[in-house]
């Protein structure tokens, strides 16, 4: 018992650090950058929920249209069509980088 006693107290005194006092006095330390990942990754979460509002949105616009006459009628949905499509393309690239930016802090 004495042998494992001063195995421990030798141990603690090379960490520096005694039992239960680990994180006395150091919380404002780590709390701090904790709390303001915090709310980083709120900020980060509304532009991404933003991002996948306009997303769906664009999506129902895409879907509930009158059907087309005339041939300009075709031309012009087709070209709105191609122009979603980039515009999706690129918010979903968007929100991916969203999600690397919140795994990241």
């Amino acid at each position: 018992i004495e042998f494992y006693d001063l195995l421990t107290n030798d141990k603690q005194k090379l960490l520096g650090v005694s039992a239960g006092t680990l994180f006395k006095g150091g919380e404002p330390g780590w709390k701090t950058p904790l709390q303001q990942a915090r709310e980083d990754i709120a900020a980060i979460q509304v532009r991404k929920d933003s991002k996948q509002k306009d997303l769906d949105v664009l999506e129902v616009k895409g879907s509930h249209t009158l059907p087309d006459y005339t041939l300009q009628q075709k031309a012009a949905k087709a070209s709105r069509a191609v122009a979603d499509s980039a515009k999706a393309t690129k918010w979903q690239a968007d929100m991916a980088l969203l999600d690397r930016e919140i795994k990241i802090r």
